[in-house]
């Protein structure tokens, strides 16, 4: 939860459940300082639970500012930064004594594996954040993910943290289908950024919450179906630079085409007729300006065939719906 968002994000009366998620060392005489929890609505509700949440509570802030467009004019966006700051700054001076970290077990780990397997992970989540996303130091940015890709969205956090402060990252439960709208509160939250990363088992792709925040001004990149595998050693470990100058390079093969003929050592042989339809050719992972949308990992070229002129073979050998397929499907 963003403690910080009193002006844009009012979202804990639709909560049934709430979960204080932390990022670096805290402390609870901050949290209950904080703007959003001295709020008449919610002090309350927060006093009820304050011993519990007192005894419980160590661990770190993660926070995002109001998303502000250019013309807003809000004044008070100087205030705002340094509320946070002195907060940042009280949490440093308070409580490591009073509060001591208890000495937990110590696990036996494979070190040089771990390293790596953190490595690839890192890796990966620069390339969304750099190069895909390509965000900017000071934007809002909010990380998407469900209990099935934690580790995709705190790799995504932390690459993300590097270049802005304002970052936040929302598990919500996992959905039960592709295209299922996410919970109204975090679909409030995805209009209010500028960058929308959403790694979940089910696409968000084609919802009205993406199209909302598009709308508003937000880019948004899904990854339905990511798994640590695809993340470390799949498809995300493409170069994007390069999927988007050779998706570039095959413009001048296809727009004059009109009869498409396409084979594969496997068996496909399909022929179709595309009347110099238009081909889609911006699905190359690069999302780097307003309003855009790109689903990760990219690297697609694709046209409408013309009605009743698709004809042969298609054999389906990798992947079907987010998973590998144990033999060939075959399309006649």
């Amino acid at each position: 939860m963003a403690l910080q968002c009193t002006e844009a994000v009012n979202v804990l009366n639709a909560l049934e459940e709430l979960i204080v998620g932390f990022h670096g060392r805290f402390n609870h005489l901050c949290f209950f300082n904080t703007p959003i929890v001295q709020q008449e609505q919610y002090s309350l509700m927060f006093e009820e639970k304050k011993a519990h949440i007192q005894e419980h509570l160590n661990g770190t802030l993660s926070m995002v500012l109001p998303f502000r467009r250019k013309g807003s004019g809000n004044e008070d966006d100087g205030p705002l930064d340094q509320d946070i700051e002195d907060i940042m700054n009280e949490a440093e001076g308070l409580g490591d004594e009073d509060e001591p970290v208890p000495n937990l077990p110590v696990e036996t780990v494979d070190e040089e594996n771990d390293v790596d397997f953190s490595e690839k992970m890192a890796k990966s989540a620069r390339t969304v954040i750099d190069v895909c996303m390509d965000l900017r130091r000071g934007e809002n940015i909010l990380i998407v993910c469900d209990p099935s890709t934690t580790d995709i969205g705190q790799a995504l956090h932390d690459a993300a943290s590097i270049r802005s402060d304002r970052v936040l990252l929302i598990v919500m439960p996992k959905g039960r289908h592709h295209g299922e709208e996410p919970p109204a509160p975090v679909a409030n939250l995805m209009r209010q950024q500028q960058v929308v990363i959403a790694p979940t088992r089910y696409s968000l792709t084609h919802t009205r919450a993406v199209r909302q925040a598009i709308k508003d001004g937000s880019r948004v990149a899904t990854m339905p179906g990511m798994t640590v595998e695809m993340f470390t050693e799949g498809g995300m470990t493409a170069d994007f630079n390069i999927i988007k100058k050779n998706i570039g390079e095959m413009n001048a093969q296809l727009r004059r085409k009109r009869i498409v003929n396409v084979k594969s050592d496997t068996g496909t042989n399909v022929t179709f007729e595309v009347n110099w339809r238009e081909w889609k050719l911006d699905d190359n992972g690069i999302c780097n300006r307003p309003r855009m949308v790109t689903n990760l990992p990219a690297g697609k070229i694709f046209t409408l065939p013309r009605e009743g002129t698709m004809n042969g073979t298609i054999v389906i050998d990798g992947s079907w719906d987010s998973n590998l397929v144990d033999e060939p499907v075959v399309l006649q």
